[in-house]
């Protein structure tokens, strides 16, 4: 299994969540919480963390499920890859 999250709290806050795993196999899950913080480029501009975040996140999903990651369409159109992970909403 797989679960990833972006999660936003007040004062911008980003984190993103990731862990992976096997059934039944919890403990030796790969699992890590990250804090997106604001980021200044070489010229002192400072960094939209939410679209990098969304930019990140899409990668991992695509590497992981095969798909692209469409973050505002509710109908998806994901299709099932050989030896990727499926996404589920739960």
């Amino acid at each position: 299994y797989c679960i990833m999250q972006l999660i936003m709290v007040p004062k911008d806050h980003l984190y993103m969540y990731y862990k992976r795993g096997r059934p039944g196999d919890d403990p030796k899950a790969e699992e890590r919480l990250e804090e997106r913080t604001t980021v200044y480029s070489r010229r002192r501009v400072k960094t939209n963390i939410v679209d990098d975040a969304i930019k990140e996140f899409a990668n991992l999903f695509q590497e992981l499920t095969g798909n692209e990651f469409e973050p505002w369409e509710r109908e998806k159109k994901i299709n099932k890859q050989f030896n990727k992970f499926f996404p589920v909403d739960v």
